[in-house]
């Protein structure tokens, strides 16, 4: 039976993702690319009009997809991590 250590934990690269979004480069960071919803249709509404603002790294579309991404990889480790628990009482959530 192959040991949970043999291979990386799931939730890895969120945690690489998270990381670098805190330190990596200065277009990589969470404070440059992700704004508020405002911001975003107002992209939005500049791309339908022709006339969008141009953006060096990510623009504000670009950052709510990568925020939306990370919820969605943190969801489905969390359900994941939960069924696990659930169905073999085993996991990070089952030793609780």
């Amino acid at each position: 039976m192959a040991s949970h250590l043999e291979r990386p934990p799931s939730g890895c690269p969120y945690g690489v993702a998270c990381a670098v979004g805190f330190i990596g480069l200065e277009n990589a960071r969470f404070r440059r690319f992700v704004r508020g919803p405002y911001a975003v249709f107002d992209y939005l509404a500049g791309l339908v009009r022709l006339s969008s603002q141009r953006y060096i790294g990510q623009s504000p579309t670009g950052g709510a997809m990568i925020v939306a991404l990370l919820v969605m990889i943190a969801a489905s480790a969390g359900t994941g991590m939960a069924s696990l628990a659930a169905m073999e009482g085993r996991g990070t959530i089952g030793r609780c």
